[in-house]
């Protein structure tokens, strides 16, 4: 455990494999390509939780990053305000509420995520 205090971890352009990045956005293709409905195994929804603040580019969407540290009570308002990102690349669909008023977010196997008022 000296190595970890002496080496500080960087990373540098074209470091996106070793930092599984490219395993997620493999993921998410992969969803992108079929149904979610008649997937066995559906996408889950990915939070890549780094030490750095950045944003990726349209190819990793549905990928929702996130700043360390994330406290557990900090992932629901987290999907919440990424909720449209969220429906926009599937990984989760918006059903009226009975009534009318207000949102359910679903994930793709029907379970609800949080609700909304105002989507």
């Amino acid at each position: 455990s000296n190595f970890f205090r002496s080496e500080s971890f960087t990373m540098k352009e074209g470091d996106g494999e070793l930092s599984g990045l490219r395993v997620m956005q493999q993921l998410l293709e992969t969803s992108n390509k079929s149904n979610y409905t008649t997937s066995v195994y559906p996408t889950p929804i990915l939070i890549l939780l780094s030490g750095h603040k950045f944003d990726l580019s349209s190819n990793y969407r549905g990928l929702i990053v996130a700043q360390k540290p994330l406290r557990t009570s900090e992932i629901v308002p987290l999907l919440e305000a990424n909720a449209q990102q969220l429906l926009d690349s599937g990984l989760c669909v918006k059903e009226v509420n009975e009534g009318g008023k207000g949102y359910r977010i679903l994930n793709q196997r029907g379970t609800q995520m949080f609700y909304s008022y105002d989507m």
